[in-house]
């Protein structure tokens, strides 16, 4: 059921739920901030139905048509596949303020699950810390999926997506490495390299020069600093080396990308091309970049 609350003044519509005979096809019952009414809840366990979550009618509409296209070319149904869709589908044919109302959504999204992730995470537990991470870096497929189509499409919604690298260190209130603020400069440092790997794939070269142009003040040294230069170090991350190094007897000296490539090659990515190999690529640029 889409679209109705279940009203109890509703006496007509509801009996005819009341008299639906169960024969194996599930009740579908969608809600938006989980606002479920009692008479509704009610109906849906006893015909062993399921709620969906929704934030709106036309967005699950839409999930649900790009599935059934997924569905159609025989390919896996994952979330990430049908963001991937989606974005396509609204990149190639959709209006100017559709898709600059969607990519600042995306944003504001992203932003705002970092932010309830950091107020779930314990900074004294490094494990905490790196639970977190993951669960941000697999948050994140939709919106590096939008990125993608973007850069590969439509260019001049860049500046759209481009604020989140101005965003998201802004969180780091202390403009420190420890805790919450190592966590922060560690997901910077993914996007980076991530959104970097794109554009390189892409042959972005325009998106990616004005990425480098990027410059921020430095409050402690004075002066304006590119975004090459924004902090990375993340104290979680050398703890959790050392201790995994402990364990292993070795020394505690990893490539600062070593735990993100992991992740790449461990975690589900929505891309037909080598993110790896591209965010080889554009670490040694950056690197060249800054000499």
């Amino acid at each position: 059921m889409l679209g109705y609350a279940g009203n109890k003044e509703d006496k007509a519509v509801m009996d005819c739920f009341d008299r639906r005979e169960f024969k194996g096809y599930t009740l579908y019952w969608t809600v938006h901030d989980n606002q479920i009414k009692d008479t509704v809840k009610e109906l849906v366990e006893r015909q062993d139905g399921r709620f969906i979550p929704i934030q709106s009618a036309s967005e699950f509409l839409e999930e649900v048509l790009n599935s059934v296209e997924i569905a159609r070319r025989g390919t896996e149904q994952t979330s990430e596949a049908v963001a991937q869709v989606r974005f396509k589908n609204l990149i190639t044919s959709g209006s100017d303020i559709e898709i600059r109302q969607t990519s600042d959504k995306e944003r504001r999204k992203l932003k705002k699950y970092f932010e309830t992730i950091l107020d779930e995470v314990d900074e004294e537990d490094y494990k905490s810390l790196w639970d977190g991470y993951i669960k941000i870096f697999k948050y994140s497929m939709n919106f590096l999926s939008l990125v993608d189509q973007i850069s590969k499409y439509r260019n001049q919604y860049w500046e759209n997506i481009s604020q989140i690298f101005e965003e998201i260190p802004f969180l780091n209130k202390n403009q420190g490495i420890s805790g919450k603020d190592g966590l922060v400069n560690y997901y910077f440092f993914t996007l980076l390299e991530m959104i970097g790997g794109i554009l390189l794939e892409n042959k972005a070269f325009t998106l990616l020069h004005s990425l480098l142009a990027v410059k921020r003040l430095n409050y402690t040294k004075g002066g304006m600093e590119p975004i090459l230069d924004w902090k990375t170090r993340a104290k979680f991350i050398e703890v959790k080396k050392d201790e995994e190094a402990k364990e292993r007897g070795q020394n505690g000296i990893f490539p600062r990308m070593y735990y993100l490539l992991q992740l790449i090659e461990s975690q589900e990515i929505p891309f037909e091309y080598d993110l790896k190999g591209r965010i080889f690529d554009v670490d040694l640029f950056f690197f060249v970049y800054v000499l």
